[in-house]
């Protein structure tokens, strides 16, 4: 994850705690034996191109604001995380067509994830301590 900006603050409001990149630019495939394959009917791999094929780069563009508070009896914060902001569509495999005889590219999108966060600390009384002398 590449973080592109981020804001600190003790107490208070954080817009764009953080703006975040997500990329995966290693995802590497052994390609197809064309002849091999069409003469067997499934997916063989040609052995003399082992990973040399390279999945198209994965892109995710992700934010947070959050809210930070504290006084003497509670503190904590609010937040909300969002994930994929730009709803991009990436390819998370390679499949096999039996009926074309090549490789595809298989795509998803998981659209917005959003995740709504609390989290509070409640501070306990002091209480006095009793010393006993001896």
């Amino acid at each position: 994850m590449l973080k592109l900006s981020s804001v600190s603050t003790i107490t208070g409001l954080n817009i764009s705690d953080f703006l975040a990149q997500n990329t995966s630019l290693e995802n590497r495939y052994t390609p197809l034996d064309v002849a091999a394959s069409l003469a067997e009917g499934e997916y063989l791999a040609d052995a003399n191109l082992t990973n040399t094929a390279q999945i198209p780069n994965y892109f995710r563009l992700d934010t947070r604001v959050s809210y930070r508070f504290n006084s003497e009896k509670l503190s904590g914060s609010i937040s909300l995380d969002i994930q994929n902001i730009l709803n991009t569509k990436n390819t998370n495999g390679v499949g096999y067509s039996v009926e074309l005889n090549e490789l595809y590219f298989r795509t998803h999108s998981s659209g917005f994830v959003h995740v709504l966060a609390f989290t509070f600390n409640f501070q306990p009384p002091l209480i006095p301590c009793l010393r006993v002398h001896t």
